[in-house]
């Protein structure tokens, strides 16, 4: 998860820094690009700004969701899962098959 927080990340701060180069040279700037009559925001530009948005809105879901698996929901002491402990689980497991009792039939 750590791995897809960071490609997340990344690729939303890139897209942020491509919108803001792009929203900013095309105002300023008209010679940046060839074309410069074809060079305004548009429709296109709109959705680079709303990706950007939701890439870094699924990294920070990412970084949440990998602190959840590694430390477990709020609310659990750390080393509990479920309510159950280590010694609980161990207490559990019958040693021998003798003490395991079959099920109660109709």
């Amino acid at each position: 998860l750590s791995c897809m927080f960071c490609c997340s990340g990344i690729s939303g701060g890139l897209l942020a820094i491509s919108v803001i180069v792009f929203a900013t040279m095309c105002k300023d700037d008209r010679t940046w690009m060839p074309r410069p009559e074809y060079n305004y925001p548009s429709w296109s530009f709109g959705f680079a700004v709303i990706s950007g948005f939701f890439s870094i809105f699924g990294g920070i879901c990412l970084l949440i969701c990998g602190f959840i698996v590694v430390y477990g929901p709020p609310g659990y002491p750390l080393g509990e899962k479920e309510g159950v402990t280590k010694t609980q689980s161990h207490q559990m497991i019958p040693t021998h098959k003798s003490q395991m009792q079959p099920p109660p039939g109709p």
